[in-house]
């Protein structure tokens, strides 16, 4: 309990009670073309994977989404510093769904619903 504690405090912009659903826009959709290949795959209605980054050396609370085992982007940072403590640390579980794609020169952008399922 204690370091659920600690964790919130230094776990920037923390929620005492964190919201059950989020919509938000996948960032990176655009970042290389194993990305494009894969937001271009992408259904309304699917649901997306996600895992922690724990590697990536620009953002130590990164959130990967991912389509079958591929990455796809990453969970925009405003959400992914508190999600990052409910996953790690409370071992929240979410569940992605696509609510609309939107094409863009060589790669997709992708708007999804996260939600609490456990």
């Amino acid at each position: 309990e204690n370091v659920k504690h600690i964790a919130l405090k230094l776990t920037p912009n923390s929620y005492r009670v964190v919201p059950d659903v989020f919509e938000f826009r996948i960032k990176g959709t655009y970042f290389n073309e194993d990305w494009w290949a894969t937001s271009k795959a992408v259904s309304v209605g699917e649901i997306l994977e996600y895992r922690r980054d724990y590697t990536n050396q620009f953002d130590a609370h990164a959130i990967l989404v991912c389509r079958s085992g591929l990455e796809l982007g990453f969970i925009p940072r405003e959400y992914s510093k508190f999600l990052s403590a409910e996953i790690d640390i409370e071992e929240k579980e979410y569940e992605i769904l696509v609510k609309s794609i939107h094409e863009e020169e060589g790669f997709s952008s992708i708007d999804v619903i996260m939600s609490n399922v456990g």
